[in-house]
């Protein structure tokens, strides 16, 4: 079930991410509102950052289109990418995004699957390094330039997994909410909990 107003969103919000702060909470739930409307209507997708350079061009940036664009919101783009070179992208706007098309009950697609399970196998094989720089590898809010198990489309697949959705398909995935009861159930906490569990069953701990 949706949140029926801010001041819901924002304790739950607050409850993972205290460091934040109101500001950080009132943009995470523009974006949840965003993905909301989104799913509902065009459904989500998701996918490594190389893998969605065309789908980017097709369908924008929610995040806005530029280093000119002084906005931090574009309600007409639909690919949650930070373009501005800015350092807008936070990993609690990402998690509000999607927790927005769960609610909405919307498909997601997620592009190049194969090439990303593949680097998942690739990179758990070397001991998971990453390249710092890469808006893909900020999975916690603490400090996005440290280390951590899992990437954002890993993590976004890991909340479709945990709140009622299945997927099929190989070059690209589509994720269909199959048990309404599980989206409705989602919470920002609860997506964090599934992440965390997870990376603490492969062995590593992700910080908070």
């Amino acid at each position: 079930m949706a949140y029926s107003n801010f001041t819901k969103f924002f304790l739950d919000f607050n409850k993972c991410h205290p460091e934040a702060g109101y500001e950080q909470g009132v943009r995470a739930y523009t974006y949840y509102c965003h993905g909301l409307n989104q799913g509902a209507t065009d459904g989500l997708t998701i996918g490594l950052i190389e893998h969605l350079q065309d789908k980017i061009k097709q369908m924008g940036s929610v995040m806005g289109t530029s280093s000119k664009d002084a906005s931090w919101h574009n309600s007409a783009g639909k690919i949650f990418v930070d373009q501005s070179n800015k350092g807008k992208w936070q990993i609690w706007h990402n998690d509000a995004f999607i927790l927005g098309g769960i609610h909405s009950h919307g498909n997601f697609q997620l592009v190049a699957v194969n090439a990303f399970e593949k680097w998942f196998e690739d990179k758990f094989e070397d001991k998971l390094g990453f390249n710092d720089a890469r808006q893909l590898d900020f999975v916690t809010s603490k400090n996005p330039k440290e280390k951590f198990p899992l990437r954002v489309t890993q993590r976004e697949v890991i909340g479709l997994n945990s709140f009622g959705y299945t997927g099929s398909g190989t070059s690209t995935t589509s994720f269909v909410c199959k048990k309404k009861s599980q989206a409705d159930a989602a919470t920002l906490y609860k997506y964090q909990k599934a992440v965390n569990s997870l990376t603490r069953a492969l062995g590593f701990t992700e910080k908070q």
